[in-house]
């Protein structure tokens, strides 16, 4: 186990959320991903990654545009997407997984051409895509019929890149996604948080020892980054900050805790979670999508940019404050 992570006394430093139960709910459904989501690891830097305008910023040379979405839960239609290079969604695009729900979602899906591609993960509210679970949770759920998991799966690997604990290489950037998260609420996707935990996110380091991962997208967040929920503290998983704590990708995409959207850092890698919908499942409020230019090279001096721009708050330009306002309609 990471050695940060042996005692309280050693992590109060660095994620007091962790210890210290929820936040206040202003401060974890606030509108702005810049509020701090996990203590004093929230990024402060932001801006040097994540573009705050993206019709006024142009993506950067050897960069690739990554837009993040996560949590739609079939309000993908009410969304307005800035163009990119690649549409992220960290799952939960459907409510309960019916398959028109689903079926919608690929529709619109394949509408959005402003994309040279589209990389999908499942979360737990996406029951039908979880042939392992389904069976037992579609009558439990209200599905009026057993949908047929290997024809959705199918339609959506027609629409995008659908990543089932796997990786691909996307518009030159490695991306491994996995829709698994540690039990919570007896839905698709969940696994025990002991062995079953170590054993899935264990299972990524050969393709990560093959070539590094630029992009790792999973439902559910790693401990301390995204992970407070209210009313029972955080839910991150252990097993997975181990990972990325040890196989730092550049950019970490995730959504699940609704209340805890924003970003974080570790300095080695950017954590986002990308959240749309908010605690409150309020349609009227959908959150922006997070909008990160990630570099396309790994080379030492890259890397050393990439995470010096993830602590180095830029210097205001004349007029403007140093820290971007929130956005009043997200």
């Amino acid at each position: 186990m990471f050695n940060l992570l042996k005692k309280k006394s050693e992590l109060s430093w660095w994620a007091p959320s962790v210890f210290q139960g929820a936040p206040d709910p202003t401060a974890v459904d606030a509108p702005s991903m810049f509020r701090a989501v996990s203590g004093n690891i929230t990024v402060a830097g932001a801006p040097h990654v994540v573009v705050t305008d993206p019709a006024a910023t142009p993506t950067p040379p050897g960069h690739v545009r990554c837009v993040c979405i996560s949590d739609t839960h079939s309000a993908h239609k009410m969304m307005s997407l800035p163009p990119g290079d690649i549409l992220i969604h960290g799952g939960d695009f459907s409510n309960v997984g019916e398959e028109d729900d689903v079926l919608d979602f690929c529709n619109w899906l394949e509408r959005q051409t402003q994309f040279r591609a589209r990389v999908v993960v499942a979360g737990n509210h996406d029951l039908s895509l979880d042939a392992q679970s389904y069976p037992h949770t579609y009558s439990r759920f209200g599905h009026a019929k057993k949908a047929d998991t290997e024809a959705l799966i199918r339609r959506l690997r027609e629409v995008c890149t659908y990543l089932d604990h796997e990786v691909a290489d996307v518009c030159g950037l490695r991306i491994f996604g996995s829709p698994y998260q540690p039990e919570f609420g007896g839905w698709a996707f969940n696994m025990d948080r002991s062995h079953e935990c170590r054993q899935r996110w264990a299972s990524m380091v050969p393709s990560y020892e093959e070539k590094p991962f630029d992009i790792l997208i999973t439902h559910g967040p790693p401990l301390g980054h995204g992970d407070a929920c209210m009313g029972t503290g955080p839910q991150g998983c252990w097993d997975l900050l181990d990972f990325v704590e040890a196989h730092p990708p550049k950019l970490h995409v995730f959504g699940h805790i609704h209340e805890s959207f924003g970003c974080t850092t570790n300095w080695k890698t950017l954590f986002v979670n990308a959240c749309t919908m908010n605690y409150r499942y309020d349609v009227r409020r959908l959150r922006k999508p997070v909008v990160v230019d990630v570099p396309v090279a790994s080379d030492a001096e890259t890397l050393a940019a990439w995470r010096n721009g993830l602590v180095k708050p830029p210097a205001p330009a004349k007029g403007e404050r140093a820290t971007p306002e929130a956005d009043a309609d997200v």
